[in-house]
């Protein structure tokens, strides 16, 4: 009763113009309140608006409690006062929000409920959602111990398209996104059911939808080389992530089939940016959106309809930092990782001032951290390169950073610095549980020792010239070892693939061709044998991706062809042999993009066991 009279009091002083003081006992006035009243049907769109009457400066952390589940933070530690959820479940919801004094380090929370409603009941529901290639599916609740799962095919015929098995919810309907359907196309639709030792127990049944056309400008395709029966027909959409830098370029990551044709796309992004990274095995995004190009203050994960599933942002990593006693990182940038634990790898910038280091004088030196969040994005492992790696051994091609340049990931204390590494990609290796890293600008693959947050983080291993291994199976090769590549990942027992851009063979060499290489390595011999060593006929300088398909061939992104048409980008496939099978041309650079077979089953990389 005291809030509520004190918040009459504020909000009526407030009016009359008069400023307002609480007294030091005073408990401050925390509200949290959603834009439309408790009640809605799943699938809608919902805003939480956190208003205070504290005078000193806070920040706010906003927290949720599904139905059966435990709470989990889905809004870390911001300035922010405004928060979007769109709940996919029905039933009754708990937030939580936590508001902190950055004076005091008093914390202040309150609590507000809200009830979800199903859209399915009896029988199923088919509803629109605001993306036009994208429908809700919802299904009456399933008994406890059953699972479910979703098919869906083109009414006109085609192979369907099955969204994995979910298990029941407790006397709760079931939803599912369904994606990756064509524009203007009517589709069938059932769920099915089986119980807990996967034995069929029956279907739904059908259901219709038509999606819309797409509404967003997106580049133009061009299948230049069409499959082929080398072909692999089980990855057979594309997800597309395009370097986005609007207006410069069409803004939203999107993914096609074969023929180049849409079939998703999420315009739930930042007006400026998005970068996309890769998907999870949950059916979830991992990216982060900001001001410019693969650079940015906020992390997110999202589901296909672009829903904010959690987010972080710097200025949660550096207080979280600090009380770490490490120094500020400056923006997430290139990649994460989600890891078999459900933490999640992820890369950002730090940088130092440092005195007759790479060059005489003071110099601004550009590294990286590894930064491994636990589910509620709070930090349980960090790896800082200027501990780990050689500061003293500059860039390959003595590349710099600039301020005012946009290409460059952004600087804090400087206006130039030396980008002494630029990595680009984080992998997990099963067997030893550790981290593999594409170390760009230093022209390596590099092995940390993680061991599950257990690690210290030291240099297991470099792979590449000048690292630790002898190579093998390259005679006759001018210039055998990778240089600036991309997409390091491993693809087999001690078997890694890499997008080989080339660049130091180009600049010093006038070798100006990217590959596809895969290589194994003795870690107890201390050898790496050059398995593959694929010329794409293609030279990105910048971008790219690498990918093990399951037939055996391999799939490769040239993200940029940097001396034909730098504004476009390329999906290859090819044999072991080197023969292209497939190539889709993009008309925009493309940071990375995938092979997968739906939308719901991530295989950026084959995944391993832990025997393996």
């Amino acid at each position: 009763m005291r809030r509520k009279i004190l918040g009459l009091i504020v909000a009526l002083l407030s009016c009359m113009g008069v400023a307002t003081m609480r007294t030091a006992s005073a408990l401050p006035l925390l509200q949290l309140t959603p834009d439309i009243p408790s009640g809605q049907y799943v699938g809608t769109d919902i805003t939480w608006i956190v208003a205070t009457d504290e005078v000193d400066p806070v920040d706010f952390a906003l927290s949720i409690t599904a139905p059966d589940q435990s709470p989990r933070l889905m809004y870390d530690y911001t300035p922010e006062t405004a928060f979007a959820w769109t709940p996919i479940d029905d039933g009754l919801y708990t937030f939580q929000v936590t508001m902190r004094n950055l004076n005091t380090g008093e914390v202040t929370t309150t609590t507000a409920d809200f009830d979800i409603s199903p859209r399915a009941v009896a029988s199923p529901v088919v509803t629109a959602t605001g993306n036009t290639l994208l429908a809700l599916y919802s299904a009456p609740a399933c008994a406890p111990g059953e699972q479910m799962r979703v098919v869906f095919r083109d009414a006109a015929g085609g192979y369907p398209t099955v969204i994995p098995l979910r298990p029941c919810l407790n006397g709760r309907s079931m939803n599912f996104y369904i994606a990756g359907m064509k524009p203007q196309t009517t589709y069938y639709i059932i769920n099915q059911r089986f119980d807990a030792n996967g034995g069929y127990l029956g279907s739904s049944p059908l259901r219709a939808f038509t999606t819309g056309t797409v509404p967003l400008n997106l580049p133009t395709r061009q299948v230049t080389n069409p499959s082929d029966p080398l072909t692999s027909g089980t990855e057979d959409l594309i997800f597309h992530s395009p370097v986005l830098m609007a207006p410069n370029w069409p803004n939203a990551p999107f993914a096609t089939d074969m023929a180049g044709r849409i079939i998703w796309y999420n315009d739930k992004i930042s007006p400026n940016y998005a970068n996309v990274f890769r998907m999870t095995s949950e059916g979830t995004i991992l990216q982060d959106i900001g001001d410019g190009l693969l650079r940015s203050k906020v992390w997110q994960e999202v589901d296909l309809a672009g829903n904010v599933v959690r987010q972080t942002s710097a200025y949660s990593m550096n207080r979280q930092l600090a009380d770490l006693g490490f120094p500020p990182m400056g923006v997430f940038h290139h990649d994460s990782r989600r890891l078999p634990n459900g933490y999640t790898a992820v890369l950002a910038t730090t940088e130092r001032l440092m005195t007759d280091v790479q060059e005489p004088g003071e110099v601004d030196i550009l590294g990286d951290y590894v930064l491994v969040l636990d589910e509620n994005m709070q930090l349980v492992w960090v790896w800082d390169s200027f501990a780990h790696l050689d500061v003293y051994r500059k860039a390959i091609l003595d590349e710099k950073c600039h301020a005012v340049d946009p290409w460059c990931l952004p600087l804090d204390l400087a206006d130039v610095a030396n980008d002494w590494l630029h990595i680009n990609s984080i992998d997990y290796t099963p067997a030893d549980h550790n981290l593999i890293l594409s170390v760009r600008h230093q022209d390596w693959v590099v092995k940390l020792d993680y061991q599950d947050g257990a690690g210290s983080g030291a240099v297991v291993w470099r792979l590449g010239d000048e690292g630790d291994f002898a190579l093998v199976g390259a005679d006759g090769e001018p210039w055998p070892w990778l240089s600036h590549s991309h997409d390091a990942s491993l693809i087999a027992p001690n078997t890694y693939i890499v997008y080989d851009n080339g660049n130091t063979r180009c600049d010093v060499g006038g070798d100006c061709t990217s590959r596809g290489q895969v290589y194994t390595l003795n870690e107890a011999t201390m050898t790496a044998t050059l398995v593959r060593n694929l010329d794409l006929g293609y030279y990105a300088n910048g971008f790219g991706t690498a990918q093990r398909l399951t037939n055996g061939n391999y799939a490769f992104t040239s993200g940029t062809l940097s001396l034909v048409a730098p504004t476009q980008g390329v999906m290859s496939e090819v044999t072991p042999d080197g023969v292209e099978t497939y190539a889709i041309l993009v008309n925009t650079p493309l940071y990375r993009a995938y092979r997968m077979p739906d939308l719901y089953t991530f295989s950026g990389a084959i995944t391993l066991s832990e025997d393996d």
